[in-house]
């Protein structure tokens, strides 16, 4: 305690005596006024304590942020390798699974003898699927998280990816009673963009959408130039929509709101955040339109730096 209070005493003289020479200084200089007192000297002396404390206390504010971020930077790495190992583990053994039902759904080797067998079998093939689904999601937001996913740049037949998209999941729109339109215009320019994110991208949004569609609805798909020289890609549904205070909870990882019609193949929280940060990764825009009781429209808008003027045919010439 008497160091410490040495220490103080000593910090206390060498303000004093700076105070001081300041305060000498400005008395020759201009007189002497009111700063130049004792109590002037003594409230100076007092200011300066507390600009050293509040120093202090940032100094430190600013290491305990640094360590925290550090630390965060370490959970969010540890999450992302934990995760790639995970998926990794997990799609091993479905493959498999999907490979394997195939076969016997197929009766590759001969027939399975019950109509029983073939119904479960392709139960198993259909849950399977759902469930890999599910783990490349998780996968690819994960990836998008930690920085570690980047487009593959390729040249994209818009019309064709829309055409093969919708004809995926038409099958599952007519079980469902719902109309699964496509407006597309005459031409329309490649896109330099990754495939396959543009079809994971499609592929979400029409599935979210047949989710959230009554039996009598319809589902639209649209590609269009916008004023700027892009490429706006829409999916357009006559759902329940979305009320306005639940619009940026569903565009968060995890977070869901819940089917009126007892439907949830995809209902994970994924799809939304998943397309949002997949057309971000192209430079691109995304925007969500709902009105409750009306429908919803998602608008992915690519800027005009990816689109490729031509078509493939006449790349080909060029060539």
């Amino acid at each position: 305690m008497e160091s410490i209070n040495l220490i103080t005493a000593l910090w206390i003289l060498a303000f004093a005596v700076v105070g001081a020479g300041v305060a000498f200084f400005a008395i020759r200089k201009t007189g002497p006024g009111p700063e130049a007192s004792p109590e002037g000297l003594r409230r100076r002396l007092l200011d300066m304590a507390e600009t050293e404390t509040a120093l202090s206390k940032a100094e430190a504010a600013l290491a305990d942020a640094e360590t925290a971020l550090a630390a965060a930077e370490l959970t969010s790495r540890a999450k992302s390798d934990f995760l790639a190992v995970m998926s990794h583990e997990i799609r091993t053994p479905l493959h498999s699974i999907l490979g394997f039902t195939e076969i016997i759904e197929n009766e590759m080797f001969g027939p399975l003898g019950s109509k029983r067998y073939a119904n479960y079998i392709h139960d198993i093939n259909i849950s399977a699927e759902h469930l890999l689904g599910i783990v490349n999601d998780i996968l690819d937001l994960s990836k998008v998280e930690a920085g570690r996913m980047e487009p593959k740049e390729e040249t994209v037949d818009l019309p064709e990816v829309i055409e093969e998209v919708a004809n995926l999941v038409r099958e599952q729109a007519d079980a469902q009673g719902i109309v699964l339109k496509t407006a597309l215009p005459e031409s329309l320019p490649l896109l330099r963009a990754d495939g396959r994110m543009v079809r994971q991208m499609l592929i979400n949004l029409l599935s979210n959408a047949i989710d959230f569609t009554s039996p009598d609805g319809w589902i639209a798909m649209t590609a269009e130039r916008d004023l700027k020289g892009g490429i706006v890609l829409a999916v357009a549904d006559t759902g329940v929509g979305i009320a306005p205070e639940d619009i940026s909870r569903v565009l968060e990882p995890f977070q869901t709101i819940g089917g009126p019609f007892g439907r949830s193949r995809r209902r994970t929280g994924l799809g939304l955040p998943l397309v949002k940060s997949l057309i971000e990764l192209h430079g691109g825009t995304f925007f969500l339109k709902s009105t409750p009781g009306v429908g919803t429209t998602v608008t992915l808008g690519f800027p005009p730096g990816r689109v490729a003027e031509g078509r493939l045919e006449e790349l080909g010439k060029k060539a």
